[in-house]
């Protein structure tokens, strides 16, 4: 298998999983604003979630992709 291409495994899982990442802070406001300390309608939260949102993507569906870490909050 080639750099880049999908895991083979079963989708039903993923989908669920994608969709949990998706909805979760905007279906639950209140839990990102205690434990984050950000709004969902920032920007800096977007590019963070969108930017964690692709690194599951490649690190769990794809092959030959290492996970780069970064800290949303720095503590």
């Amino acid at each position: 298998m080639a750099n880049g291409e999908f895991k083979k495994h079963s989708s039903q899982f993923s989908i669920l999983q994608l969709k949990g990442l998706l909805s979760m802070p905007f279906l639950n406001t209140h839990y990102v604003t205690e434990v984050l300390h950000v709004q969902p309608h920032e920007k800096y939260f977007a590019d963070m979630l969108s930017y964690e949102i692709s690194q599951w993507i490649k690190g769990t569906l794809c092959t030959g992709h290492q996970v780069e870490q970064k800290m949303l909050i720095n503590i």
